[in-house]
């Protein structure tokens, strides 16, 4: 007999069972915790040991490979720059002295914009360097004057080893320090190619200088000369602070215009005899130069000539750098990078010349 409220014949609903997740065994839980954990330590590892890989990328070799100066598409990189100071450094390191490295990276970098402007301009110029004329000079500059009684064999093996002690010396390669020599030869050569120009004869003035130790001199002088008419000679013997200078009775020889500088080019307005306005030393004393006489057409010294050809080499390049395509980018960063690999270079070489 159906119950109550049910028709017969209906069948009445299955009951409805809720389907779960199966429990996972602990087992299994176990080892997906284990997995996840040993995950997590091996990034933690890769992490840890991917600092020092990392600082040594981003020390050793990003760095050098930053272009810090291009000259009509020709990069300058900082590894350049490096080993160009470095060569410097340990030369310094042999002689005893230490470098200034506060205008140094920036007067060495304009160097290699100019060598490369010197290099692009050559033919321009007329000039050239071969393999050759570098070879002759490393001989020259390793073996100096030889005899033809020297065994060839014998000076060939003693070149290779002095270049190679040096090479690791100040280390740098040989390529690098023959590209090196080649841009001081083609300077040399520019500098007598552009040079032509400058006359050996020239007017020049014959300058005398009077150093005096404070301000209280220095009025007392300038009294005697103008008012008094004393003689410059007499103010060197009595007012001189210098003995040396006194001695030489304050002569400093015959000059051209540009020597001294151009805003020492005012001496040759000065009137002979009279004495030039004061200049300051850091000491606190102070100069007078005064002009004895004057040559319209004189023959300038060697080395007065070699300072005025070198002028002109200036000259010619900054018309050449108004010319050319040249950008130069030498952050504080980078400055301060190659400040650090400079000391720590020093300290290295200490220690091994500690051994």
């Amino acid at each position: 007999m159906a119950r109550r409220g049910q028709l017969r014949g209906e069948r009445r609903p299955a009951p409805v069972v809720a389907r779960g997740r199966s429990p996972v065994p602990r087992w299994q839980a176990e080892q997906k915790r284990q997995r996840l954990a040993m995950a997590v330590g091996a990034a933690v590892l890769l992490f840890i040991l991917a600092l020092p890989i990392w600082g040594y990328i981003t020390t050793f070799v990003i760095p050098p490979r930053k272009v810090v100066a291009n000259v009509n598409g020709t990069t300058i990189t900082l590894r350049d720059l490096l080993k160009n100071l470095r060569v410097l450094q340990r030369g310094a390191e042999a002689t005893g002295q230490t470098l200034d490295m506060s205008q140094l990276p920036f007067n060495i970098l304009n160097t290699l914009v100019e060598d490369e402007i010197i290099r692009q301009k050559a033919l321009q110029l007329g000039i050239t360097v071969g393999t050759e004329e570098v070879d002759k000079e490393v001989r020259t500059r390793f073996l100096g004057a030889t005899t033809t009684e020297t065994d060839p064999q014998v000076l060939e093996t003693d070149l290779k080893e002095r270049l190679r002690r040096y090479l690791n010396f100040v280390q740098i390669s040989d390529e690098e320090y023959r590209k090196q020599l080649q841009a001081e030869l083609l300077r040399a050569k520019a500098t007598e190619a552009v040079g032509r120009e400058v006359s050996p004869i020239q007017p020049q003035v014959h300058l005398y200088q009077l150093t005096v130790a404070n301000e209280e001199v220095l009025k007392k002088v300038q009294e005697l000369a103008e008012v008094y008419g004393t003689p410059f000679d007499d103010l060197v013997k009595q007012y001189e602070a210098n003995e040396r200078a006194k001695a030489a009775g304050g002569e400093l020889g015959w000059f051209p215009k540009g020597v001294l500088g151009p805003n020492a080019d005012i001496i040759f307005d000065l009137q002979e005899g009279k004495l030039s306005d004061p200049g300051t030393r850091e000491d606190g004393s102070f100069v007078l130069l005064s002009v004895k006489e004057r040559a319209a057409a004189r023959e300038v010294e060697k080395r007065q000539l070699e300072s005025l050809k070198s002028q002109a080499l200036t000259e010619w390049i900054n018309t050449q750098r108004q010319e050319q395509e040249i950008t130069t980018n030498f952050s504080s960063a980078q400055y301060d990078w190659v400040v650090k690999q400079l000391g720590s270079s020093a300290r290295s070489q200490q220690a091994r010349s500690g051994q």
